[in-house]
C-alpha cells in the first residue's frame, strides 16, 4: 500500500498537499504554498496565486495579498531543510494521483518528512509545468498561420488539352491527260486559239483518287498556278505581249472542288481548256502556258484547319495560228494552226503548298508593246 494512503496519523500538512502550518515544535518558519495548489497553474513567468494557511485547509490566496516571494521559480524551490530525499518520498509522490487524501487532525510533523514532501511536490510540478509549456509551444506553432490568407490546396494539374488533329485521306493517284487538240474555235461569238473544243472535248482532264478513312469529311480541291506568255502580231506590224514572268494563280483559287462526306475510295475529276482570244486587228497569235496543278484537302474539323497539299502534277500546252484571209470571223476557215505542243503529267505526293502572290486577270499581267514571247 502506498505511503500515507490511509495513515490517520499522517501530518495534516502532508494530507493538504504541502500546506504547512506553524509548528510549535519546529523552529523553521512556514513555507509558501506550492504553486501546484493554485487555482491556475503558472505558465512561463506568469505570477503564481498561492494558498495560505488558515482555518480552511484549502483557503484561496485571493482572500489576501500573497506573501513576498523569493527563491522560487519554475525550476527551483527553496526548501529550509537540509534533510535528503529518499525513495519512500518518491513513491509517495508517484502514488499521489491514485488515491484520495484524508486530512486528519492537525499535528506537527518532523521537519525532514515535510521537506521531502515539498521537494517531491516541486519535482512533479516542474515536470508538469514543462509538459504544459511544451504543449502550449506546440499549439502556438500549429496556429502560427491562423488568420493569415492561405493559398488554395494544390491540385493535380490537368493535362494540357491538345487540339483535334485533322484527318487526311490517303493519296492514290493524280493524272493530267491531254484530251483535246489545239485549234481556233468560236467561244462566246469570237475566235480563240485554245486547247480543246467547247462542248466536244476538254483540253486537259484531271483525275485524282484518294482513300478516305471512316469518320473523315472535308473537301478536295484543285489549285493551279500558271506561267504564261501571249503575243499578238498586229496588222500594223507591231507586236504586243502579256507575260507573267513566273507562276501566278490561274484566274481563281481553287479552280474546282468536291465535297467528301463518306469514307472509302473517292475519285475527283475536273478539266481545263486554256486559250487566247484573237482580235480583229491581229493576223498572228501565239500562246505558251506551263501549269502546276495541286490536289488539296480541306478537312471539316477542326473548323480552323488549313488546307493540306496531297499531290502536284505539271502539264503544258503551246500553239500558234495565222490568219488565212480577210474573213477572220470564220474561226475554222479564217485561221490556220501553224504550231502546237502539249504535255500531260502524272502527279506525285507532296507536302509543299502552292505559293503565289499574284493572280491572272483580264488586265494582269499588263500589255507590253514591242515584245514577243
Amino acid at each position: 500500500m502506498p505511503a500515507f494512503a490511509h495513515d490517520q496519523n499522517r501530518p495534516r500538512h502532508l494530507a493538504s498537499f504541502g500546506i504547512r502550518r506553524p509548528n510549535p515544535v519546529s523552529t523553521h518558519e512556514s513555507h509558501e504554498v506550492h504553486p501546484v495548489l493554485s487555482k491556475a497553474r503558472p505558465v512561463g513567468n506568469q505570477p503564481v496565486n498561492r494558498l495560505r494557511s488558515g482555518s480552511d485547509d484549502f483557503q484561496a490566496a485571493s482572500e489576501g495579498p500573497a506573501p513576498a516571494h523569493s527563491g522560487h521559480s519554475l525550476g527551483r524551490i527553496t526548501i529550509h531543510s537540509s534533510a535528503p530525499l529518499n525513495s519512500q518520498t518518491a513513491n509517495s509522490t508517484a502514488d499521489r494521483g491514485k488515491h484520495k487524501r484524508v486530512a486528519g487532525p492537525q499535528q506537527a510533523a518532523p521537519a525532514d518528512v515535510a521537506a521531502r514532501s515539498v521537494a517531491a511536490e516541486a519535482q512533479e510540478f516542474r515536470g508538469e509545468s514543462d509538459e504544459v509549456a511544451s504543449r502550449l509551444a506546440l499549439a502556438s506553432f500549429d496556429r502560427k498561420d491562423e488568420g493569415k490568407p492561405q493559398p488554395p490546396p494544390k491540385t493535380k494539374d490537368d493535362p494540357p488539352k491538345t487540339a483535334a488533329k485533322p484527318c487526311l485521306p490517303t493519296f492514290k493517284s493524280l493524272k493530267v491527260d491531254i484530251t483535246g487538240s489545239v485549234g481556233v474555235r468560236e467561244v462566246n461569238g469570237r475566235c480563240e486559239l485554245m486547247l480543246g473544243a467547247p462542248g466536244t472535248a476538254n483540253g486537259a482532264t484531271f483525275t485524282a483518287k484518294v482513300d478516305v478513312p471512316a469518320g473523315c469529311t472535308g473537301t478536295l480541291q484543285y489549285v493551279q498556278l500558271v506561267d504564261e506568255c501571249r503575243t499578238l502580231h498586229l496588222k500594223s506590224g507591231k507586236d504586243i505581249r502579256r507575260k507573267t514572268d513566273g507562276y501566278w494563280i490561274d484566274k481563281q483559287d481553287p479552280i474546282d472542288q468536291q465535297q467528301v462526306s463518306s469514307s472509302g475510295a473517292v475519285e475527283f475529276k475536273s478539266d481545263d481548256s486554256p486559250g487566247q482570244p484573237v482580235a480583229g486587228i491581229a493576223d498572228r497569235v501565239q500562246a505558251i502556258d506551263s501549269f502546276k496543278t495541286w490536289l488539296m484537302w480541306k478537312p471539316d474539323q477542326p473548323a480552323d484547319a488549313g488546307r493540306v497539299p496531297l499531290a502536284m502534277a505539271t502539264w503544258s500546252w503551246s500553239g500558234e495560228a495565222k490568219a488565212k484571209g480577210a474573213d477572220q470571223d470564220d474561226c475554222d476557215k479564217g485561221w490556220a494552226v501553224t504550231q502546237q505542243k502539249t504535255s500531260g503529267g502524272t502527279g506525285t505526293a507532296t507536302k509543299d503548298s502552292p505559293a503565289a502572290t499574284k493572280t491572272v486577270t483580264p488586265r494582269d499581267p499588263p500589255i507590253e508593246e514591242g515584245k514577243k514571247c
